[in-house]
């Protein structure tokens, strides 16, 4: 006859390494997977277009019309000066403004786009009109 039975405790499995490994594992791979996906989203200026072009497993392309650029600026926070990475932000003739993040070098791509701003004689008068009207807004 048994006197006693003595029995194992599934909680002596969640030892500190273990748990410290799940912990750590999600934002490890979710990390990795956005540094892949940075990585695979290029930007390209054309003398008529801005082509962007993301994706991994399935490709996204845009196309943008470049006719020119009214204004541009850079962000860089502390991370970012250290490291060399920062958010531009242009405003271009006609519809579409381009709000990019996580660029390295920033100062680089604004001096290329400040190279191509558009003059305010340059400018058509619908295209001054519905600046004026962004700016009101």
């Amino acid at each position: 006859m048994e006197s006693y039975v003595a029995k194992k405790s599934a909680w002596a499995v969640l030892n500190f390494w273990r748990i410290l490994s799940c912990i750590l594992i999600i934002p490890i791979f979710t990390t990795i997977y956005k540094i892949f996906l940075l990585k695979n989203e290029t930007i390209t200026f054309y003398e008529d277009k801005i082509v962007v072009r993301k994706g991994v497993l399935t490709r996204n392309e845009k196309t943008f019309a470049f006719q020119g650029v009214y204004a541009v600026s850079v962000r860089q926070g502390l991370g970012g000066r250290i490291f060399g990475y920062g958010k531009v932000d242009a405003d271009f003739v006609g519809v579409h403004d381009l709000h990019l993040d996580s660029i390295k070098d920033p100062d680089k791509l604004a001096e290329f786009l400040q190279t191509r701003i558009v003059k305010r004689e340059e400018m058509r008068k619908e295209d001054v009109l519905m600046m004026m009207r962004g700016y009101r807004q």
